[in-house]
């Protein structure tokens, strides 16, 4: 199984375009552009509801055209506007579109939520960074924090694991102070798996402001750095009391590779063994 497998993201049930949102710490930017490769037979689009890293100064990203457009800042298209063509074909390289440059930072600007149905209608799968972290393993969302958009089918949120064991400060964490109140890990203590686990079901954790009716798949990543013991340690207190997640997956988009899959949704919850490449 691949990346697009285990996040349940694909053409299926007729549902195309899709619109999946990622949201979280620990390696957002990697899994979108991981994705695109493991989803490389259709259509995708990159784009960003807040900021991402330009591609065009990283290495070993795979992406076709950058296309930027002002217009898309905007809710939406004035009746004067030209109408913008997104067009994604399948087998390409993703497209990547945004709606500005900040040079001196080396990223490019998001566009307006509202205008993500516009450039999914021209794709099979647009992919949403819809979330900041600085950088940061972990994170608890601001009040206007994430900005997903309206029709995302899928919102995928990210931590990154080896925040297990580190003390929550603002090395750490983004937004330490919120993530302490979410958790009821205090600034200073050690982040430990039953504060993820919190974050993960809290109506203001890891998946606050996700559209009704969005499946949501938790992608915990950097597994390499753990033992299987405190992964399943971490599976099981998730398992006992989900919240709003759906599915976990347990990879190492460094290593490319998925450890575990657990399906939370439906009859009950069951284990899907990984080990596969992405």
């Amino acid at each position: 199984m691949d990346l697009a497998g285990a996040l349940d993201i694909g053409e299926r049930d007729g549902r195309i375009p899709l619109i999946a949102a990622f949201v979280g710490a620990g390696g957002k930017t990697s899994a979108i552009f991981a994705l695109a490769d493991a989803a490389a037979d259709f259509g995708v689009t990159i784009t960003t509801t807040t900021h991402i890293r330009d591609p065009r100064l990283e290495k070993d990203r795979r992406f076709g055209r950058v296309l930027i457009d002002p217009e898309l800042a905007r809710r939406r298209r004035y009746p004067s506007s030209p109408l913008l063509c997104f067009a994604t074909m399948r087998g390409a390289p993703p497209l990547i579109v945004a709606s500005g440059v900040i040079a001196e930072e080396g990223k490019l600007v998001g566009i307006h939520p509202q205008r993500a149905d516009e450039i999914a209608a021209q794709c099979d799968i647009l992919l949403v960074e819809a979330d900041g972290s600085r950088g940061r393993p972990i994170k608890a969302p601001g009040a206007h924090e994430p900005v997903i958009p309206p029709r995302s089918a899928i919102v995928v949120g990210l931590v990154g694991l080896d925040c297990l064991g580190a003390p929550l400060c603002a090395a750490t964490a983004h937004r330490p102070e919120l993530l302490a109140s979410l958790t009821g890990c205090a600034e200073g203590e050690t982040i430990e798996a039953g504060h993820i686990a919190a974050l993960i079901r809290s109506p203001d954790g890891l998946f606050g402001h996700c559209p009704p009716g969005s499946r949501r798949v938790v992608l915990l990543n950097k597994a390499e750095l753990l033992s299987p013991g405190r992964i399943f340690a971490l599976l099981d207190l998730i398992r006992h009391d989900p919240g709003r997640a759906d599915r976990v997956v347990v990879c190492s988009l460094a290593e490319r590779k998925i450890f575990e899959i657990l399906e939370l949704s439906g009859t009950g919850s069951k284990n899907q063994k990984g080990g596969v490449g992405l």
